[in-house]
Formats: C-alpha cells, structure tokens, sequence
C-alpha cells in the first residue's frame, strides 16, 4: 500500500510541478485594432424614462491612450494557460440627444484567464474574465465627473492565433480574437448597460523561456 501510494504521489507531483524540460512560458506584446459589432446601449436614470438605442463604437486605436494586449502563458507540451490583458476602447460612433457623448478610451479593459492548445501550426484558446472601465459620458445634457476606474462586468474570448517562427524563442506573433464583454457602467445619477460584442486583429512579438 505504501508502494502504490508513492507512485500515486509521484504521478500526481509529475502533472501539477512538471520538470523544466517539459514546461516553458510564453509571454506576448501586441498592438492592433477591432471591429465593434452594434449592440444595445440602455440607460438607467431614476426618475426618467429607460432610454434604448443602437450604439456603434469606434476603437480609434491610436487616439490617445493606445489600444494594446500582453500576455503570460505558462505551457507544457502542446497547451498551456494563459493571463491576458487586452485595453480595447470604445467611442459612441452614433451620439443622441439623450447620450450626446460616451467614450471608454482610457480603457474598457479585459482581463482574461486562457486555456490554449496548439493544433496544426495554429494556437486555439478560450477564456473568461473580468472587463473594468474608465468611462466619459454625457447623458441628458448631464456630465459624470471622471472618477476613475470601476468594475463593471464579465466577458469571454475565443481566439485563433500563431507565432512564426514556431522554433525560435523570439517570433513574430498574431491572433484574431472574438470578445464578447457585458458591461454596467456609471452615468449621471444613473448607469448604462454597455455590452461590447468586438473582433479583435492583434499583431506583436513573443518570446519563450
């Protein structure tokens, strides 16, 4: 019993703290873009009619604060897990006489945990996490003061990407990836639900020890 015990241990100590050789990390820098796809945009004030709109956003990547991604992957053989950190921005491409502006540059930010696999050259992943915000709005002719950054929700990501090329520990690196983010931001005595359905075009270098 002691035996098998100890092959149990082993065995398991092998898959949770596997040796050097068998393990690397990976970490990731891009820039790039995305696509907002339109989405609801609904505004809460007590007091005042709910009011729902159309909203298209633009992401103005290179607009004050740059749109960017990292990444730190810790991997063994063919899949891996990964942390990510994606600054996407929003800007109300469609203002209305109720939401005359609301911009989200400063960060509508996705924090991400990943599982990946490669396949065929190619990096498949999946993840879920967390969005945090520094939104700008003007509602009903009432501006919020710039407080800072809040928690406003969750979000989920698919993405298909690679790195070339795939022997050496410095490549050029490159993902197109699927966000699909629901968000609750602060408004002038209020909130707004911003959801953000995005497909994002991410090109970078990554490196792997």
């Amino acid at each position: 019993m002691a035996l098998r015990t100890r092959v149990a241990a082993l065995i398991v100590g092998a898959l949770l703290f596997p040796s050097a050789a068998d393990s690397e990390w990976r970490v990731e820098a891009f820039t790039g873009t995305a696509h907002n796809f339109t989405t609801p945009l609904t505004v809460r004030q007590p007091g005042s009619p709910d009011f729902e709109m159309d909203a298209r956003y633009d992401t103005k990547p290179f607009t004050g604060s740059p749109y960017y991604s990292a990444r730190l992957g810790w991997w063994k053989g063919s899949s891996g897990w990964e942390v990510q950190f994606l600054h996407h921005k929003l800007y109300l491409a469609n203002p209305s006489d109720e939401v005359s502006h609301l911009e989200i540059s400063h960060g509508y930010n996705l924090v991400t945990v990943n599982r990946a696999w490669e396949r065929w050259s190619l990096v498949l992943r999946g993840g879920a996490g967390i969005v945090y915000t520094f939104p700008e709005t003007t509602v009903r002719g009432r501006k919020r003061p710039v407080l800072g950054y809040d928690f406003s929700g969750f979000t989920a990501a698919a993405g298909l990407g690679g790195r070339w090329p795939r022997a050496s520990r410095l490549s050029l690196a490159g993902e197109l990836k699927l966000t699909l983010t629901w968000a609750t931001i602060p408004v002038f005595e209020g909130e707004a639900d911003v959801p953000n359905h995005a497909l994002h075009f991410l090109a970078g270098l990554g490196y792997r020890f």
